[in-house]
């Protein structure tokens, strides 16, 4: 999903559906052309930090942030959404608390 290509809720849905919510925590971040990723951590921690444009605060584990249960609330991905557009029209660098 890239925000240069104005990305819907389904997709956003899409990228969170799969992602295993009862394992792992998860951080949300954006690069520097626009492309939304969604990375396990720690593990990726390093990769997040150097080729992050933008992200947010962790998705702990265990709490609907990613997952099916997640891609199904669509106000979730709703909010989501707008936070992701809004930061990258805005030109968001850096870790932004949600």
């Amino acid at each position: 999903m890239n925000l240069k290509n104005n990305p819907t809720a389904e997709e956003l849905a899409d990228l969170l559906r799969h992602l295993d919510d009862q394992n792992y925590s998860h951080r949300m971040w954006v690069d520097h052309d626009g492309e939304v990723h969604v990375s396990v951590i720690p593990d990726h921690e390093e990769k997040i930090r150097a080729k992050s444009k933008f992200c947010y605060e962790s998705l702990d584990v265990g709490n609907g942030y990613v997952g099916p249960r997640a891609a199904a609330d669509a106000d979730y991905i709703k909010k989501e959404l707008e936070y992701l557009k809004r930061d990258w029209a805005g030109d968001a660098e850096g870790y932004i608390p949600l």
